[in-house]
């Protein structure tokens, strides 16, 4: 996010709530970035400035306290304690049960993270109990007793808040009111399961299963120490170190006099306090009386320098600091992990956390690694200081490299020539010819789903995807009963109760799934207002994510006048699976594009000042209308692509028991059964795997409704046709229909039908008429009194209704003839028209 509008919202979240402590926080870790001792911020007391706050970092929020956040994980809780039942669904479930257990949450501030979770900010106000709370983790429980994954932030916490992202999803308020939203009261119901979860687990995150005496923990991970951090005894009187220093020492200052448990003396000032130790897998507490590290703890450093990086090492041991061995070192550590692309400063990275390839600028990505780099030297510099006997030794000489490698690593120009000769040895145009073309993978948060082989996956580098749904992918039978229930009646609803219609609308949808092209056809949704089609379009672009895209109108509904000219709404359409367009403003429709992507044929596109090259389609089309279009340039071809998928029902707030089309309409329903997108994406999935993978969407599996649908769509765009059924009639060799007279009646048919009037469909006119009513000559001459004109004997316009007097036989006579000439007419003629 561009540095001043990150900093415009900070200001404007401060100028709302003056509890609010807005904060810039890094993009990768969360961490806030400037001096974090873990209850206080370098900015508490100041608004941080704009310098602070760079391009690419976070929003992070310091709570304050008089509120706190209740954070809901769309995880199960990590098992930390062997003496604990922990629960095996996910957060966001058994929060959800407990609230139908209790009483439905208040109105207040949340939103909801990228990863699925919930954020809730409820008012602190001097309740017994809420003077207790601490920054505790998994501290609410089921009726069973066991711990769910749900945390509380309180003072010294901090939470990310939006425009804020994680990989390509970002966190999102729940309401268009933003940070606006008042805070409700925290429930008495959560307030009471926090205090007696911490009431049945006296454990719970005290630093007394830390302190009681200096012991060894062979079980310890990260999150211990994260834990440690955010215990309620240490919090108060302690802060720790954000890293270990060069000796893996976390320095811990107390900011109290406190009695230690481990020399037992009283320390009364920060010269003499306890070190947290992290040695391979052991945690323990030491204490020092005195100066000297050596002290506490002795290293191995010739065993710490065979242990350490491999890459690092190897680039020391070759004692050169040029820009190709220092280039030559990250090929080898990032080879098959970052690309650069056509842009000058864009590169590919892959994103290990979400799966896919993204897109950043060249420094935003190296930046980083670099900075490791750096970091990796320095800690081996000093191991080669500890091992170095003398000024001359091999030791010596190596750490001289690291320093003189740090010092280029460092510097803006060196790194520059480092970053060239770098991307040198990476560039690789074939490279871009690998991206996005498995069309049977199908990319979401959490992996990848094999259409092929109908299984769900990691996601690998080798999968060479930037695409993705952004929905974390679970199977149809693991989702909430109530949001299958949620899906399953809006399916219901839309089909009118028809189980036949409901399966052929889920297998044309699963189509999109993939970017396989076999059926060849695009799909109307047809149906007068308040059928829920925009809901459905909706719910399938959020579906599909990266892989969805919306149509532009021009694209539809002008010809394309000029080929070599710039196409980026053609070019976004590439790789795309599902193309969307719903109420059309023109009436018309140009076939030219729709023939295209649903044939599968190649085509010529380019972006603005690039070179135009062929570019193959997968994009089905969906467009949902009111009122079918009339086509233009239409072929009998082009009516085998089309399928007409009838939306009869009607949403309404208070529905005819005795007209079965029409439905409840429930207030806020759209982001009801939006929210249920991964749902939906699991049913369509199963429903593809199941059903479309082996039949497909071929004509001949198509339901009756649906081809009378499109009969009918077609007859109805057949203007020559019509004019002639309901405009000429036959009659006896002394009458006849004059040319002139055709065309103007042909014009008044076409203002009537709203249809434009062309070359083409006069032509058709009169190939029709000379199919019923054979011509003398080739000029369609004829004699009338005594003059020489042009037209077609034995035929007569028809009369108005109201003088008609015709018999029941002759009608049907009429018919039965128009019948005959329409058959013979699209046997014979139908393909040239």
């Amino acid at each position: 996010m561009p540095q001043t509008l990150l900093f415009q919202t900070a200001k404007k979240m401060k100028h709302a709530n003056p509890s609010f402590n807005p904060i810039p926080a890094s993009v990768e870790d969360k961490r806030p970035l400037g001096k974090w001792s873990g209850t206080s911020y370098l900015f508490e007391r100041d608004f941080p400035k704009r310098e602070q706050w760079q391009p690419d970092c976070n929003l992070g929020l310091l709570v304050s306290d008089d509120y706190i956040v209740v954070d809901v994980d769309a995880k199960p809780p990590a098992q930390r304690s062997k003496s604990k039942i922990y629960s095996e669904a996910l957060g966001t479930v058994d929060f959800a049960e407990l609230v139908e257990q209790n009483e439905p949450l208040p109105t207040t501030l949340s939103l909801t993270t990228p990863s699925g979770g919930k954020h809730f900010y409820f008012s602190l106000s001097g309740k017994d109990g809420e003077s207790i709370l601490k920054n505790w983790t998994a501290c609410m429980t089921r009726e069973d007793g066991s711990v769910i994954a749900v945390d509380i932030q309180t003072k010294g916490g901090y939470v990310m808040v939006p425009p804020s992202k994680k990989g390509c999803q970002r966190y999102e308020w729940d309401t268009k009111d933003g940070f606006k939203v008042p805070m409700a009261p925290l429930p008495n119901w959560i307030l009471k399961n926090i205090l007696d979860a911490h009431g049945k687990h006296p454990q719970h995150f005290e630093a007394q299963e830390f302190t009681e005496s200096p012991h060894l923990n062979n079980e310890v991970s990260n999150e211990d120490i994260e834990m440690f951090k955010k215990s309620e005894f240490w919090k108060d009187c302690f802060s720790i170190s954000s890293r270990p220093d060069h000796n893996n020492l976390y320095i811990i200052t107390a900011s109290v006099p406190y009695d230690c448990s481990i020399c037992n003396r009283r320390h009364v000032n920060n010269t003499n306090h306890p070190f947290l130790v992290r040695n391979g897998s052991t945690l323990r507490f030491v204490c020092r009386p005195g100066k000297g590290f050596s002290r506490c703890i002795s290293k191995n450093y010739e065993q710490m320098y065979r242990d350490f990086h491999p890459l690092t090492k190897e680039l020391v041991e070759g004692m050169d600091v040029t820009n190709h061995a220092v280039s030559e070192t990250l090929h080898k550590e990032l080879k098959d992990r970052v690309f650069p692309t056509e842009k000058h400063n864009k590169w590919l990275m892959y994103d290990q956390s979400i799966g896919i390839w993204r897109e950043e600028d060249k420094n935003v990505i190296m930046r980083p690694i670099l900075d490791d780099y750096v970091h990796c030297l320095k800690e081996l510099a000093l191991i080669c200081n500890k091992l170095s006997q003398d000024e001359e030794d091999v030791w010596s000489e190596r750490q001289g490299i690291c320093n003189s490698l740090v010092y280029s690593m460092s510097m803006v120009k060196k790194k520059n020539d480092h970053l060239a000769s770098f991307f040198e040895l990476i560039r690789d145009t074939r490279k871009d010819e690998l991206f996005n073309q498995k069309k049977h993978l199908l990319h979401c948060v959490n992996g990848v789903y094999d259409l092929k082989k109908g299984k769900f996956r990691k996601a690998k580098p080798s999968d060479y995807s930037k695409m993705s749904t952004k929905i974390t992918y679970l199977d149809y039978d693991e989702h909430p009963q109530e949001k299958k229930a949620l899906v399953e009646k809006f399916l219901n609803d839309f089909t009118l109760d028809n189980e036949e219609r409901k399966k052929f609308l889920l297998k044309a949808l699963s189509s999109a799934l993939s970017g396989d092209n076999e059926d060849q056809q695009f799909y109307f949704f047809d149906g007068s207002g308040n059928n829920a089609k925009s809901t459905l379009i909706k719910l399938m672009k959020k579906v599909l994510g990266d892989y969805g895209a919306t149509l532009p109108t021009a694209q539809v509904s002008k010809p394309n006048l000029n080929a070599q000219a710039a196409s980026p709404s053609l070019m976004a359409l590439l790789f795309k699976r599902g193309g969307f367009l719903t109420e059309l403003e023109e009436k018309t429709l140009y076939t030219e594009f729709l023939k295209m992507t649903a044939g599968g044929d190649s085509t010529s596109g380019r972006q603005l000042h690039n070179e135009q090259r062929e570019i193959d389609l997968w994009v089905k089309i969906f467009i949902a209308v009111n009122d079918l279009l009339q086509i233009l340039n239409k072929t009998n071809g082009f009516w085998q692509k089309v399928v007409v998928i009838p939306c009869n029902a009607r949403f309404v707030h208070n529905p005819d028991p005795e007209k079965p089309e029409e439905r409840p309409l429930v207030d806020g329903f759209t982001k009801q059964i939006l929210d249920c997108a991964d749902t939906f994406l699991a049913l369509l999935v199963k429903t593809y795997i199941t059903d479309y993978k082996t039949a497909g969407m071929k004509k001949n599996v198509h339901l009756d409704d649906i081809l009378e649908r499109v009969e009918k769509y077609r007859v109805s765009q057949n203007i020559p046709l019509q004019f002639i059924s309901n405009m000429i009639e036959p009659a006896d060799d002394t009458n006849a229909v004059l040319m002139k007279t055709l065309d103007m009646s042909f014009t008044e048919f076409c203002k009537d039908k709203a249809f434009t009037k062309t070359p083409q469909l006069v032509r058709q006119v009169y190939e029709l008429m000379d199919s019923m009513f054979p011509p003398s000559n080739s000029k369609r001459q004829i004699w009338i009194e005594k003059k020489n004109l042009r037209g077609w004997k034995g035929a007569m316009l028809k009369k108005d209704e109201e003088s008609e007097e015709e018999s029941e036989e002759e009608k049907e006579e009429i018919a039965i003839s128009y019948e005959e000439v329409e058959k013979d007419f699209l046997r014979s003629r139908w393909a040239g028209a």
